[in-house]
């Protein structure tokens, strides 16, 4: 089983990762905590390279995070070509990273998952509609066709922006996080979970949402 949780920066998730996950661990559970977001491999080496050659080839976010390059948003042609790239750079990670521990009997509990990367590819290339793109729609379908249970974490910004103090992201790029997950847990058909509430009342919800798709506590 994989168990993904995904939402804005700054909602909770890693949290809610961490509480699921010794939840299950306490249980007698095998459990593997994942980070798969994008930049991975190819693409990661190449934003290493244009980042030594000039600062001025990326874009650097207040959390120090890289929003986007030169390279993806140069033309057409390279958009294409840097999201096939930031694919098979997911495909390899999620080989190692997911699919493996899978096959040894874990439960992979994940805070940055597919939608996360595909969330990052639409900022990365500014744009909404690589989301009727080929390489997203493989994305989805290995999120439909895989054991996956998912739920989106959301919260308004100003208390995403009271816990992050000087990390939090710009207004806007939440806003474009949240449209675009939103997207994703409409066509997925996702529950979201509001994390403005008490944090003990938030994991309890999402253990009901995970036994409603399966999972039976002991």
């Amino acid at each position: 089983m994989i168990i993904s949780i995904f939402g804005p920066d700054g909602v909770g998730k890693t949290t809610h990762a961490d509480m699921l996950a010794n939840e299950l661990a306490r249980q007698g559970y095998k459990v593997k905590r994942v980070w798969v977001k994008n930049n991975h491999t190819i693409a990661y080496l190449i934003i290493v390279l244009l980042n030594r050659i000039s600062r001025r080839n990326v874009i650097v976010l207040p959390s120090n995070s890289i929003l986007t390059n030169i390279l993806a948003c140069s033309s057409k042609i390279a958009s294409k070509l840097w999201l096939w790239i930031d694919l098979i750079g997911a495909i390899i990670k999620l080989i190692f990273s997911v699919y493996i521990p899978r096959l040894l009997g874990f439960i992979v509990v994940a805070d940055r998952y597919l939608p996360d990367t595909i969330v990052a590819m639409t900022l990365t290339l500014r744009d909404f509609k690589i989301l009727k793109t080929i390489p997203i729609k493989l994305l989805l379908s290995m999120l439909r066709r895989d054991n996956t249970i998912m739920i989106m974490l959301d919260c308004n910004y100003e208390l995403i922006k009271s816990r992050r103090v000087d990390l939090v992201e710009p207004r806007p790029l939440i806003l474009w996080q949240k449209i675009a997950y939103r997207i994703i847990a409409k066509t997925l058909n996702t529950p979201i979970v509001q994390t403005n509430k008490d944090i003990h009342e938030v994991h309890a919800e999402i253990l009901r949402i995970i036994e409603t798709h399966g999972y039976d506590r002991a």
